[in-house]
């Protein structure tokens, strides 16, 4: 839903388009929303399964090198790291963005699905800590994702990324 363009979009987008970041935090999502939307019925997870997401720099950074400019309504944007997650029983989430942990937040988890956002932090990242019963379910870092506060081209793209319990 993120990544919507039209058939020539060379017409439209900057050159080289980011592909760098595909979406597959939100694929991992489709199967459980199509399910339930077919029949109805939310599916039974065998699995927790956690998303998290965010843009690579602030909404109102300044990028050094971009000739383009901003999207229009850059303004609404939110600086935040963003999580669904797909639980199979309760538990708590912690979130942080600092890569030292400072500002992480830890949230109450129920049986199904649940949505968190967390401000991001300028050089953070984005992880996630699923536990239940005093084991670690999940541990989820973002590989490959830092918010960059002084970006050289504007990217307004989505970073994924997921992962599922044993």
């Amino acid at each position: 839903p993120h990544r919507c363009v039209p058939p020539s979009a060379s017409a439209f987008v900057r050159e080289p388009v980011d592909l760098t970041t595909p979406p597959t935090g939100f694929l991992a999502l489709t199967n459980y929303f199509a399910t339930q939307f077919k029949t109805g019925t939310a599916p039974a997870l065998d699995k927790d399964l956690l998303v998290l997401y965010a843009r690579p720099h602030p909404k109102d950074a300044t990028a050094s090198g971009d000739a383009v400019g901003p999207p229009t309504d850059f303004q609404l944007f939110q600086d935040k790291l963003w999580a669904v997650l797909l639980a199979r029983a309760n538990g708590t989430l912690t979130l942080a963005s600092a890569s030292d942990g400072s500002g992480a937040q830890t949230f109450a988890v129920d049986e199904g699905v649940n949505t968190f956002q967390l401000p991001l932090v300028p050089g953070g990242s984005m992880h996630g800590t699923l536990v239940r019963a005093g084991e670690t379910v999940i541990d989820l870092k973002a590989e490959g994702f830092a918010f960059n506060a002084n970006p050289s081209t504007y990217n307004y793209n989505v970073f994924t990324t997921h992962a599922t319990s044993d």
